[in-house]
């Protein structure tokens, strides 16, 4: 293998794939980045079993071949050199990098240990907007649970139809999902549940612009836009039946500016985690308080219909359903202090925010 590429693009697709690098493995081979030199092209293979990617960058290649090294070491290189041109070349089990003043000898591990990437071989959108799928991703991916003991919560639920894409997070304490259409659909329609980690993946491809194709595989789920690809491991189990859990009915409604409720819900959550919102009259009020810390409060103007309603949140949960609103002006919807609170924006229900109140 013998090959002259950009250090530039060398660095991003490193940057890229080393996402997928296995960090506390006990298998050698999967702290390694894969490098197949064929062609004009380098393609880059990372994987920890559960998530496989594959960026490819251009390459002016002498000798064609396979080599894996470990990714992170190769990536400092790449980030360190001074040259705007790398020259690699494979050499009794060690891989010779150099620009015009620096030279560097990784060793090898064995290309043969290296995973195969699985094969995502039906589409089922053949085409998304990356930004579309990208803003989509960001506002449910939170939601979803870090809690080892519950798996199937730890993941994004995707649901297909004939004319939409549906994506579903929770952690039992919020709700999020969103509504994607504008997409160019293939096959039945189809559910899976994708890791919110490697799904939080696709909004850092966003910069890239274009489309962005889903492929099915065997437990399989491929994403493809442009040079990257990225294979995940669909999560087992049966998702919660989430449309049950969206209050239909609302007693009280407050409509306030999204940025207003925003900045106060950051100012009162300086001293408190959990945050009191009082409805009275056309305003709502604010309130934080923790012993031995101290309190604040900051009222807002706002429309309120219904009965005044004092509830508390998790300010860091409520500020997440909020902030992801894609209006200026948000429907918050109660009934009572204890039952979930609805948030959407106050033209279009693509998007939408069931949070549990705290118990007072």
């Amino acid at each position: 293998m013998k090959l002259t590429c950009m250090r530039e693009d060398l660095n991003n697709s490193l940057q890229m794939v080393q996402r997928a690098v296995s960090s506390k493995s006990i298998i050698p081979v999967l702290s390694g980045v894969y490098m197949e030199v064929s062609g004009e092209e380098i393609n880059l293979h990372t994987t920890d079993l559960e998530v496989y990617m594959k960026e490819t960058l251009p390459c002016k290649t002498e000798e064609e071949g396979k080599v894996v090294v470990n990714t992170r070491l190769l990536l400092d290189i790449a980030r360190n050199l001074q040259g705007d041109l790398v020259r690699m070349e494979y050499l009794e089990n060690q891989l010779q990098i150099e620009d015009e003043r620096s030279k560097f000898s990784l060793r090898t591990m064995a290309v043969e240990d290296f995973p195969k990437m699985p094969e995502g071989k039906r589409a089922v959108v053949e085409e998304l907007d990356l930004e579309l799928m990208s803003t989509a991703v960001n506002q449910v991916a939170k939601a979803a649970s870090k809690d080892d003991k519950r798996p199937v919560l730890q993941g994004v639920n995707i649901s297909l139809t004939e004319d939409s894409l549906n994506m579903v997070a929770t952690d039992s304490y919020r709700l999020a999902v969103r509504e994607v259409k504008g997409m160019s659909r293939s096959g039945e329609s189809k559910e899976m549940i994708i890791p919110a980690r490697a799904l939080q993946e696709i909004p850092k491809w966003a910069s890239k612009g274009g489309k962005i194709g889903i492929f099915e595989g065997e437990g399989q789920v491929r994403f493809e836009t442009g040079n990257t690809v990225m294979m995940v491991r669909e999560i087992e189990g049966k998702f919660p039946n989430w449309s049950q859990l969206i209050p239909t009915q609302h007693t009280i409604k407050v409509k306030v500016k999204k940025n207003d409720i925003i900045g106060a819900i950051k100012r009162t959550s300086l001293v408190g985690t959990a945050v009191k919102m009082e409805t009275k009259g056309d305003t709502i009020l604010m309130k934080s308080e923790m012993a031995d810390v101290g309190s604040a409060e900051e009222e807002l103007e706002a429309e309120c219909e219904g009965e005044e309603i004092k509830i508390v949140f998790n300010s860091e949960f409520l500020l997440d359903g909020i902030s992801n609103v894609g209006e200026e002006e948000i429907w918050i919807l109660m009934n009572e202090p204890e039952k979930p609170a609805l948030i959407r924006g106050v033209d279009m229900d693509d998007y939408r925010y069931v949070i549990m109140p705290i118990r007072q």
